[in-house]
């Protein structure tokens, strides 16, 4: 994943430094929203490879977040974190077009391979 350049939006502080610190030892570069509404002006307003999206944040529920980048950038990669396993979350995203999804409590390398997936197999 080296080179790429990533937007996450999470609200949650400790989270957000586990992901960072993690993304970055891949070499990613990260920019950090913290709420729905700044984290789609800079999908849409600014260039990136993938986005990384919390369903529950404040300002902007994630769903309508990852339907707001939909209409304007149909091709980003959009990888959805939750705290909630349930079904209906998860039919939520797909329907609103998420390209991935993993649950919380995290585990990084279930991050890594949804977004190597998004990049490919190689996840260059």
């Amino acid at each position: 994943m080296t080179g790429r350049r990533l937007l996450l939006i999470e609200d949650e502080a400790r989270i957000a430094a586990f992901l960072v610190k993690g993304l970055e030892g891949e070499g990613c570069e990260v920019v950090v929203a913290e709420d729905g509404e700044v984290g789609l002006y800079l999908a849409t307003a600014e260039s990136f490879d993938a986005v990384i999206l919390d369903i529950g944040l404040p300002g902007m529920h994630g769903v309508e977040v990852l339907r707001g980048i939909r209409g304007v950038r149909p091709a980003l990669p959009v990888v959805m974190l939750t705290a909630r396993d349930e079904p209906d979350a998860r039919a939520a995203c797909v329907q609103a077009g998420a390209s991935g999804f993993v649950t919380k409590p995290l585990v990084f390398a279930d991050l890594r391979e949804e977004l190597a997936s998004c990049f490919g197999r190689d996840g260059g």
